[in-house]
């Protein structure tokens, strides 16, 4: 296999054992992630950590650069020899906080909006009666 490929098996293992991980680990995550529950295979997660392959689908990509806290595309350019920069897991958890404390948020606007309706409806309700 060309250098590209073992680069992308080393680096897959490497942020493996950061978040000590093992393959089944990974494709349990993918398959949270996967809005379909599917994830990806154990089978093309051992292609990947042992550079079996030097490609994979854009679905199986973009589940395990979620999984491992990559940015979107990070896969496809370390494949074609480009030079990513990976985020730390820090950095990845400090990104990831940013956008649940802003999605929280939304579901708190949200939540606060159907609390309304109900009241009103409580209100319509009571006065039927």
């Amino acid at each position: 296999m060309n250098a590209h490929v073992e680069r992308l098996a080393e680096l897959v293992r490497a942020r493996m054992h950061e978040l000590g991980w093992t393959q089944g680990s990974l494709a349990a995550e993918t398959r949270r992630l996967d809005e379909t529950g599917r994830g990806i295979s154990h089978r093309t997660i051992s292609n990947m950590t042992s550079a079996a392959r030097d490609t994979y689908s854009g679905r199986s990509c973009r589940l395990v650069e979620r999984a491992l806290h990559w940015p979107t595309g990070a896969i496809t350019a370390i494949l074609q020899g480009e030079d990513v920069e990976l985020p730390t897991l820090s950095e990845a958890s400090s990104i990831e906080l940013v956008a649940v404390r802003a999605e929280l948020e939304d579901l708190r606007s949200s939540l606060q909006r159907l609390s309304a309706q109900v009241d009103r409806l409580t209100e319509i309700v009571r006065a039927a009666l």
